[in-house]
């Protein structure tokens, strides 16, 4: 058979090519032997006696195609044993193992002294004999083999070279053809080197221009892009302008109306209410405009409206004060009028009131007679809410004006006619309270400047005392001050439909 085992190889063991080699016996001998049943049986080999079996096919496939045969399922016949080298031949013996007595058991010397004794001796000796002799003979057996597998395979790597070689002198001459091809196109190849290098010098003076242009470009661009910024920004100023001077116009028309709202009367308080909710309407597109710092950026004349002591916070006490003049219905509050109308009807002899006709008047609160002159006094609501008592009234800075009701007299040929009076004089903190300004740091004087003075009396509709309504009211006990120092206020006379 030509399996031929590789013993002593790193790839198999020597135990599983053994194996192998009496499967392969057994198979030529016609035994009933199974691969698959021998590696059940040899768990611990199955991989190597697997891959023994595929390198056994592999060698009689290359053997079958190498003699232009097809490959058959027993073995090809033996190849004829080459001509081995004398000194191969004493070299491969040599690696033979010798069988020495050592081989041989130790045999009980009272055992062969014994009956039999001797003759299982001399069995034994030859049992081992005989297997050092086949041992032997396994080793010559297999040197011949490996011997004959590496004739075979150096017959197939001369036939291999043989070819190689042939494929070699194919190719060199194919090269040595490519190589004269090459050798063209390299000079067809230099000269279109020297043509695109000129191109190429006149596409780099061409770049060099295009760079110069583009750079000119940038710069232009540059300049035109800070032009626009700057007119942009021009633009955003005139039109932050306009809206600013909007703004301001819309304040001066807003401090115009609410300069026609003064005095206060009955219809001043729902004017008065509208006139209010523009002036925030328009305080809050302020806010949004001046990013809601109104008193900090906006103009002189939102300043007038927004301020501290500004007209809205002044309009918003005028309206409280209004709406305490007149009832839910919008009529003037009557409260007290019935028992001063009676007591003015009932005047009689030496009183004062004789023959004065009064109607009730819009803000005015009657507060009864002063017991110590027993003149008529009367609140002005407009002006803030009534004192609890006298003492109160006389140090109560924020409270309403008190009037004095003064009957007219003939005086010097002259009609003085009835008035109200004020029982004190109305100074600047007064008045500062009165039109929701804070109160000033030092007082220059109990009237202030005398266009200031006048100014917030034609505001509330009064009229500065002359000498004559002063002198008429000393005269009826009261501690009227300087003239003009001290407001009068006008009365409406009741008609003849008025009258009780």
């Amino acid at each position: 058979m030509d399996f031929e085992p590789n013993y002593g190889s790193s790839e198999y063991s020597r135990e599983a090519e053994e194996l192998f080699a009496r499967y392969l016996l057994d198979v030529e001998n016609g035994a009933d032997a199974d691969l698959d049943t021998l590696c059940a049986e040899h768990d611990e080999l199955a991989d190597e006696l697997y891959g023994l079996h595929a390198d056994w096919d592999n060698v009689r496939g290359l053997l079958a195609r190498l003699e232009g045969q097809r490959a058959k399922a027993s073995p090809p016949p033996p190849a004829p044993e080459p001509q081995l080298d004398p000194e191969v031949l004493a070299e491969r013996e040599a690696r033979i193992e010798p069988f020495s007595a050592a081989d041989v058991p130790d045999l009980d010397r009272d055992a062969l002294d014994s009956g039999g004794g001797t003759l299982r001796a001399v069995a034994i000796a030859g049992v081992v004999a005989a297997l050092a002799l086949g041992v032997w003979s396994y080793d010559l057996l297999r040197t011949g083999t490996v011997l004959a597998k590496e004739s075979r395979s150096l017959r197939v790597e001369t036939e291999a070279a043989r070819a190689e070689l042939e494929d070699v002198e194919g190719r060199r001459s194919a090269l040595a053809e490519r190589e004269a091809e090459l050798r063209g196109e390299l000079q067809t190849t230099l000269a279109a080197k020297e043509q695109l290098e000129g191109e190429s010098s006149a596409l780099a003076l061409d770049l060099s221009s295009e760079r110069e242009g583009k750079r000119a470009l940038e710069v232009e661009r540059e300049r035109l892009s800070l032009e626009l910024d700057e007119e942009r920004r021009r633009k955003r100023e005139a039109a932050a302008e306009v809206e600013r001077l909007a703004l301001i116009v819309e304040a001066s028309d807003l401090l115009k109306r609410e300069a026609e709202l003064w005095p206060g009367d009955a219809d001043t308080a729902p004017a008065l209410e509208r006139w209010l909710e523009e002036a925030r309407g328009f305080e809050q597109r302020l806010g949004a405009w001046s990013d809601g710092s109104t008193a900090a950026s906006a103009p002189h004349e939102t300043a007038e409206l927004f301020g501290a002591s500004g007209r809205v916070a002044m309009a918003d006490l005028r309206l409280e004060r209004l709406r305490a003049c007149s009832t839910e219905d919008g009529e003037t509050r009557a409260d007290g009028w019935d028992e001063t109308l009676t007591l003015l009807e009932a005047a009689e002899g030496d009183s004062p009131y004789r023959g004065v006709e009064l109607t009730p008047q819009f803000g005015l609160q009657p507060l009864g007679a002063d017991p110590a002159t027993g003149l008529l006094r009367f609140a002005d609501l407009r002006t803030g809410a009534p004192a609890q008592d006298a003492a109160a009234d006389e140090g109560e800075v924020e409270g309403a004006l008190v009037f004095v009701l003064i009957p007219g007299v003939e005086l010097e040929g002259r009609r003085i006619e009835p008035f109200l009076i004020a029982e004190r004089e109305w100074s600047e903190d007064a008045r500062r309270a009165l039109l929701g300004a804070p109160r000033s740091e030092a007082n220059p004087g109990p009237i202030g400047g005398r266009a200031r003075y006048e100014l917030d009396l034609a505001r509330f509709g009064f009229l500065p005392a002359t000498s004559a309504q002063v002198g008429l009211a000393r005269q009826l006990g009261l501690d009227a001050a300087t003239w003009k120092t001290q407001p009068v206020r006008p009365l409406t006379v009741a008609t003849e439909s008025d009258q009780r």
